[in-house]
C-alpha cells in the first residue's frame, strides 16, 4: 500500500469579508511552502458561517507527520497572520464607535508626519541614495512601503524578477547563493540599516541572491515606479545612481571571491554600462 498522507483536521479562522481571496492565495502559495505542508494533494479554504463581525473559513491541508500537528498548525496560522498584515489588513477585533476632538486628528497628523520624516531619514542613510536632497528623500518616502516578515518567511527567490529595493528598518536577514551542486551556501546577514535588490530596481537584472527572515523582520520596499518621477525631474540622478551602483558590485564581487563554492552569478555585468541600463530601463534619453 502507497504511504497516503494523513488529513489534518480542519481549522477555523475568523476573519473579515474581504479575506476570501487573500486566504485562498495563501493555502495555495503560503501554506504549501510551509514547513509539513503539502502540496499535493492542495490545500483548500471553505466558506462555513458569517458571524456578527467576521466570517469564518476552514481551512484543510494534508501533512505525513501527524505527530507534528501543533507546529504545523501554528506555522499556518503565523502564516495567515503575516500574509494579511502585509496585504494591509487586520484579523477582526470588537467593534467600537469612537468620537474624536480635532485635537486629536491634529495629534495624528503629527506622529504620522513624524513617521514619514523618519522614514526619509532612513533613506537618506541608504548608500545608494547619499546623493538625493532633502527634498527627494522625503518624495520618496511618500511612495515607499513598510512592510513586516516573520522568522523563516522569503523575501526574495533567486534569480526571480522584481523591481523592489529592500531596506531594513528592524530584524535579520540571511543572505544565500546558490551551489554547484543546488545547495544554499549562507552568504552574510544583514541587520537594520542595510539593503539589497539595487540590481534588480535600477537595471531589471534577475534576484542574484535569497534573502529569508531570521527573525520578526520589518523593511522599507522601494519600487521603480517610485523612483522614476525622481529620475525624470533629476537628469544628473541616474549618473550619481550608477556610480553608487559600480561600488556597490565592486564590493560584491570581493565577497563572492571569497566564496568559491557558490556559483558566479552576473554581478555588476558593465556591458552595456550601468548608466546606459538605468536610462533605458527608465525611458530616460542619452
Amino acid at each position: 500500500m502507497p504511504d497516503l498522507p494523513a488529513p489534518l483536521a480542519l481549522l477555523p479562522v475568523a476573519t473579515g469579508l474581504g479575506l476570501v481571496a487573500l486566504l485562498l492565495l495563501a493555502a495555495n502559495r503560503v501554506f504549501g511552502a510551509a514547513e509539513g505542508v503539502l502540496s499535493d494533494p492542495p490545500p483548500a479554504v471553505r466558506l462555513i458561517a458569517y458571524g456578527a463581525d467576521s466570517v469564518t473559513y476552514d481551512i484543510k491541508f494534508w501533512m505525513r507527520d501527524f505527530e507534528r500537528f501543533v507546529e504545523t498548525r501554528d506555522a499556518v496560522l503565523t502564516s495567515v497572520w503575516y500574509q494579511t498584515r502585509r496585504a494591509g489588513l487586520r484579523l477582526p477585533t470588537p467593534q467600537r464607535e469612537l468620537l474624536l476632538h480635532e485635537a486629536d486628528a491634529r495629534h495624528a497628523a503629527e506622529q504620522h508626519a513624524l513617521s514619514r520624516a523618519r522614514v526619509a531619514d532612513l533613506i537618506g542613510r541608504v548608500e545608494l541614495f547619499a546623493g538625493l536632497s532633502a527634498e527627494e528623500c522625503a518624495a520618496l518616502a511618500a511612495r515607499v512601503e513598510e512592510r513586516i516578515y516573520g522568522q523563516g518567511e522569503l523575501l526574495v527567490r533567486e534569480s526571480e524578477l522584481d523591481d523592489t529595493l529592500f531596506v531594513l528598518v528592524a530584524g535579520r536577514v540571511l543572505v544565500a547563493g546558490r551551489a554547484p551542486d543546488g545547495s544554499d551556501v549562507a552568504l552574510t546577514e544583514l541587520h537594520s540599516g542595510a539593503f539589497f535588490g539595487e540590481m534588480a530596481l535600477l537595471t531589471g537584472a534577475p534576484r542574484q541572491a535569497s534573502v529569508t527572515a531570521l527573525e520578526d523582520t520589518a523593511a522599507l520596499l522601494v519600487r521603480r515606479e517610485a523612483l522614476a518621477p525622481l529620475l525624470e525631474r533629476n537628469p544628473a540622478l541616474p549618473g550619481r545612481l550608477s556610480e553608487a551602483l559600480e561600488r556597490r558590485n565592486a564590493a560584491r564581487r570581493s565577497a563572492l571571491d571569497a566564496q568559491p563554492s557558490v556559483e558566479g552569478a552576473a554581478v555588476g555585468a558593465e556591458a552595456p554600462s550601468l548608466l546606459g541600463r538605468i536610462r533605458s530601463l527608465f525611458g530616460l534619453g542619452a
